[in-house]
C-alpha cells in the first residue's frame, strides 16, 4: 500500500500489505540493477590508496558490539560511494525501542537482541553497502550507486526480513520492527546532507504508522534525490 505522507516527505511504503506479494520480486530486482554495476570488492581494495585511509580489513568497528562499522568511516566511504546511479542512505532504528528496554532491562538487550540485530542487517548489505552503527539502535546504510528507486527496494526487503525474525531475549522470542528513513544524491558533497535528510525521512516513517519507510525529497540534498 502506497501512501503520501502529507506535506514535505512522500512515498512512504507500509510494507506487510505489499511486501508479502513482491519480496522474491524486489529481491530480484535489487540484485540485477546493482550486479556488475560497481565492484565493491574492488572498491576495498583501493580505498586506502583513494583515501589515504587503511583499507576494508581493517576498517573500525563500532565499539559497544564490533559488528558493524564505526560512523568515523562514514564521510570518506560516502564520495567513494557515487556512481552512475549516485548513492543512497538509508537511517533505520527499531520501533519501540525502549518498551523492548523496559521489558527486559538494556543490559540484556544489548547481549542478545541488538547484537543479532545488527548480524542479521550486515549479512543482508554485505556485498552491497556499509554498515554503520550510529548509536544505541541507530544504523546508518550506504548503498554505492543505487539511486531512490533501487533503495526503496532493498529497504523494502530489509524491513521484511528484520519483521520476519525471531529473536531470543532471555529465553523468550521476540520480534521487533524497523522505521526507516531513505535519502539520495548525484553529489559527493552531499554526505551529511543524506544521512540528515534519511535522519528526519525516518522520524516521519515513525510519526506515519513505524514498520515503514519514507523518502526524502529532492530538495533535501544539494543534487537530489534520483
Amino acid at each position: 500500500m502506497l501512501t503520501s505522507f502529507v506535506g514535505v516527505f512522500s512515498l512512504t511504503r507500509r510494507g506487510k500489505e505489499s511486501e508479502q506479494v513482491t519480496i522474491n520480486d524486489l529481491q530480484t530486482r535489487y540484485a540485477n540493477a546493482v550486479a556488475g554495476d560497481f565492484d565493491l570488492a574492488a572498491w576495498e581494495r583501493n580505498r586506502g590508496r583513494l583515501v589515504g585511509k587503511p583499507s576494508a580489513p581493517t576498517r573500525r568497528k563500532n565499539e559497544k558490539h564490533g559488528i558493524l562499522d564505526s560512523p568515523s568511516h562514514y564521510v570518506d566511504d560516502f564520495p567513494l560511494s557515487v556512481g552512475a546511479l549516485g548513492v543512497a542512505v538509508v537511517f533505520v532504528d527499531v520501533d519501540d525501542f525502549k518498551k523492548v528496554n523496559t521489558r527486559f532491562t538494556e543490559p540484556v538487550v544489548d547481549r542478545s537482541l541488538l547484537p543479532e540485530l545488527q548480524r542479521l542487517i550486515d549479512s543482508l548489505v554485505a556485498r552491497r553497502g556499509f554498515v554503520y552503527a550510529e548509536g544505541g539502535d541507530e544504523i546508518v546504510i550506504t548503498l554505492p550507486n543505487t539511486d531512490a528507486a533501487l533503495a526503496e527496494a532493498f529497504t523494502g526487503v530489509l524491513l521484511e526480513k528484520v519483521r520476519g525474525t525471531l529473536f531470543i531475549v532471555n529465553g523468550e522470542s521476540v520480534t521487533v520492527t524497523l522505521s526507516a528513513g531513505i535519502a539520495a544524491s548525484t553529489s559527493i558533497n552531499d554526505a551529511e546532507a543524506c544521512r540528515d535528510a534519511a535522519a528526519l525521512a525516518k522520524q516521519h516513517a515513525k510519526l506515519a504508522g513505524k514498520d515503514r519507510y519514507v523518502v526524502a525529497p529532492a530538495e533535501a540534498t544539494s543534487a537530489g534525490c534520483l
